[in-house]
């Protein structure tokens, strides 16, 4: 979506040309389509919906669980490290095994499949490496995540009332008054800035 170089259309609703110039002879800005820019809008705004209610979206997160070096048991009972408050875990489900990096999972035979398959004992691919490896239990699915210096197990549940319920975004109308002109100029050089999160943690950005 391009919004930057966009002058504000006429009152009656006709395209306008940007007035704004990049430098001495180059040439204007492509004209404002409206009737383009608020079905690119409105397309975006719909995809992000989906996105969000989908089963496995953001609307799925039940859980953020930081591990700790060595064993982590988890399961639904209490004493557990990682507790996952479902009925659907046993008790005492399992183990995860943290060590110089790499997470292991030591599952109990109580039904934990990744892929399919049942799991026993199997390392785990984190958000790192690309698509961590999901473990799926029931309706849940759960996989580590790596931020920073920290490890955590991320917990999904397709079945969150929260997802279910979920009927979209609400958004103010298109209000082309908040358009700006204007030329973006980027760094000659890549420069990375320090980003911080809702973890408490900052990431390098460029």
């Amino acid at each position: 979506m391009t919004l930057a170089g966009c002058a504000p259309a006429t009152n009656d609703g006709d395209p306008v040309v940007d007035p704004a110039r990049d430098a001495p002879g180059h040439s204007l800005a492509a004209a404002f389509d409206e009737a383009s820019y608020r079905e690119e809008l409105e397309s975006w705004h719909q995809e992000r919906d989906e996105e969000l209610r989908a089963e496995g979206g953001w609307l799925s997160v039940v859980g953020l669980y930081w591990l700790s070096e060595g064993e982590n048991r988890f399961g639904s009972a209490a004493d557990n490290d990682v507790v996952f408050a479902s009925a659907q875990v046993a008790e005492h489900a399992g183990s995860f095994l943290y060590s110089e990096g790499v997470v292991t999972v030591r599952a109990e035979p109580a039904g934990l499949t990744h892929a399919g398959e049942p799991v026993i004992e199997m390392a785990l691919e984190t958000d790192a490496e690309g698509e961590p490896s999901e473990l799926n239990l029931g309706n849940l699915t759960f996989f580590p995540i790596h931020r920073v210096d920290r490890m955590g197990i991320r917990l999904k549940d397709s079945e969150r009332p929260e997802r279910k319920s979920f009927r979209g975004n609400e958004r103010y109308p298109v209000d082309l008054s908040w358009r700006v002109a204007a030329r973006f100029e980027p760094y000659p050089e890549p420069k990375a800035i320090k980003i911080p999160n809702i973890l408490g943690t900052e990431f390098d950005s460029t």
